[in-house]
């Protein structure tokens, strides 16, 4: 119950929206181009940082999945 009066507020403003008067101007535009590019170039310099992370992790997980695998398990090694 006290969901229902926590959410009716929300929805009361959300249902009788007033007009935005609002200008976007030339440079949001170019702001909006500049933050594409800057997290475009951040995830490329974090894929060059963590490269061979991403590749070993990658090979191991194809060669669990690989059928013809003929590689022991590494507990099959064990002398006991």
């Amino acid at each position: 119950m006290s969901r229902f009066f926590l959410f009716m507020p929300a929805a009361v403003v959300f249902a009788c929206p007033s007009p935005a008067l609002s200008y976007l101007d030339p440079g949001t535009g170019g702001m909006l181009l500049q933050l594409l590019l800057g997290g475009a170039a951040g995830l490329m310099v974090v894929l060059k940082l963590y490269w061979h992370r991403i590749r070993e992790t990658a090979r191991r997980l194809y060669a669990r999945m690989s059928p013809s695998s003929n590689r022991k398990p590494p507990s099959s090694n064990r002398k006991c």
